[in-house]
């Protein structure tokens, strides 16, 4: 039988020094800080690829650009064309699920109807995310926005993309209407718990592997009023 459960968080953009574990003292990550402090922490990791989509497939093949020859966020290898860890880890008894962000197809209308592109990598479940700036297409985050709304009001979705279609984060303040959502509806907030969810759920006879790819801290820049700088407090966010 194979190995430990292994739950891989992968969040895109976060800057190394940008939590508190790493010295930072205008960002309060006690979350982030208490696994460190239980963790092997690197203090120098330098990505093979400085973009999004070639990071992503350094990652799951273990080869570099030179080798893939993947070098923008344009292009996409065709499904199963390279070598995946998460098949390797499947073919050896792993259950394979990742939740969130994948950027490893050039998704359109909902992302479910992707899921095959990602069962030929090896993910046997799939709960895929989009990357916020692409609002336009549907996921199982739209899809609970739209089934949480209340009766009467403007669908929670429409109110979403119109946010991200019109948030300026370089001169709007981070939660600027019309963001009239809640934290729990943040897409990053839902794919914390379609993770915890997977997690709970993992079938008992096989070890799990999770990748959690959040799509933040990714522009829009878009933290909920419950996460902005406490104004009592100058330069100190909520806690993460």
């Amino acid at each position: 039988m194979p190995g430990a459960p292994i739950v891989l968080l992968f969040l895109d953009q976060l800057r190394a020094d940008a939590i508190g574990a790493a010295g930072n003292a205008y960002v309060r990550t006690p979350n982030i800080d208490a696994l460190a402090a239980e963790s092997v922490r690197f203090e120098t990791c330098i990505t093979n690829a400085p973009l999004c989509r070639p990071a992503r497939i350094c990652l799951l093949s273990g080869q570099p650009v030179s080798v893939h020859r993947f070098d923008d966020n344009q292009r996409v290898p065709r499904p199963g064309s390279l070598p995946s860890h998460v098949a390797e880890l499947r073919d050896a008894g792993y259950f394979t699920t990742v939740v969130g962000k994948t950027h490893l197809h050039a998704g359109i209308g909902h992302l479910d109807q992707c899921k095959s592109a990602l069962e030929a990598w090896g993910y046997r479940q799939i709960v895929e995310l989009p990357d916020a700036q692409l609002h336009q297409l549907r996921s199982a985050h739209s899809d609970w926005l739209t089934a949480t709304t209340q009766p009467g009001d403007i669908d929670k979705h429409v109110r979403w993309k119109d946010f991200v279609a019109n948030h300026r984060p370089t001169t709007d303040p981070p939660d600027a209407a019309p963001w009239h959502l809640e934290t729990e509806d943040h897409l990053d907030s839902f794919c914390g718990r379609r993770a915890a969810e997977i997690v709970r759920a993992a079938p008992g006879d096989r070890p799990l592997y999770l990748q959690v790819c959040f799509p933040g801290p990714h522009p829009p820049f878009d933290p909920t009023t419950e996460y902005l700088p406490d104004p009592r407090r100058p330069g100190l966010s909520a806690p993460i």
